[in-house]
This record gives structure tokens, sequence and C-alpha cells, in this order.
């Protein structure tokens, strides 16, 4: 038999896999009944309940690492985007799309808060980030919109 810490690390070898109380409670060599009732015990709540936190955890990682959120929903069991967002909204209060939006704001500034980077190179990070999220037709109105904004602000001398 296997102890719970054995469990855990082998849900965390597993998260992109199928994992159910069924299967986890063969893999400690208890009965289901047994194991779902032990695992709530020591854990505080379900496996099923431990299992999906871990999951959206893993996956706010993921998208902040800079993967695509839908690859990142298919990669933990999530069938479809609507059904991931609901579930990831659920967790943590949020939408998985502003984790998107503050890496790309990771990669704008600095630690300190200020920019990082001159307006062309500004330019070619949101290019790099539009063109593996977005249809050619949306990354041109980007740039289009881009190119209005700076030309708007072109005398001005600070970035805010």
């Amino acid at each position: 038999m296997k102890n719970m810490l054995e469990t855990l690390h082998y849900i965390e070898e597993n998260l992109s896999n199928k994992i159910t109380t069924e299967s986890m409670a063969t893999y400690a060599n208890y009965s289901m009944y047994h194991y779902a009732r032990l695992f709530k015990r020591e854990m505080g709540m379900t496996l099923n309940e431990y299992v999906t936190q871990r999951r959206l955890t893993c996956a706010a990682k993921d998208i902040l690492g800079g993967h695509k959120i839908l690859d990142v929903a298919l990669r933990y069991g999530y069938e479809t985007h609507a059904g991931f967002v609901k579930a990831f909204k659920q967790r943590f209060g949020y939408p998985p799309s502003l984790l998107h939006a503050l890496r790309l704001s990771q990669i704008l500034f600095s630690h300190e808060g200020g920019l990082v980077m001159d307006v062309k190179r500004l330019l070619t990070e949101l290019m790099t980030e539009s063109q593996t999220r977005y249809t050619q037709d949306q990354v041109d109105l980007i740039r289009k919109a881009y190119e209005i904004a700076e030309k708007a602000h072109e005398n001005q001398k600070r970035y805010s």
C-alpha cells in the first residue's frame, strides 16, 4: 500500500491524464471507498476537487509561460474553451485571458515599473504575441491601431 505522499506525487506527474478515484485507489492498493475517505480526511477535499485545483493552478502557470489558452485547456482535460474559462473563473475569480495580458505587461515593463523597450521593439513584441493568437486580418488591425496611436503620441516625451 502506498502512502498519501506517493499518491500526490503520482497525481502531479499525471495531471494531463485522466485521474479517477478508482484508478488512484488501484494505484494505492486500497478499495475505492477507503481511498476516497482517506484522501478527503488527509487533504480536506475530495480527489476530484484536488485534481481540478492542481490542474487549474498548473494551467495558470502555463498561460503565464506563454502557452495558448486553448492548448492549455486541452492539455489539462477540458474539452472546450468555454468549459475551461468557466472553471478558471470559478477557481480564480478572473478569466485566463487576464493572465495573457499580465504576461504581455511583464514583457513590456521592468520590475521597477519603467518601460524597458523603445517604441519599435514594443511593436515587434506586440506583433509576435498577436500572430500566435489571432488571424492575419486581426493582426493587421492591431498593427494599424498601433500605428495610429504612435502617430497621435509622437511628440510626447513620456510613455505613460
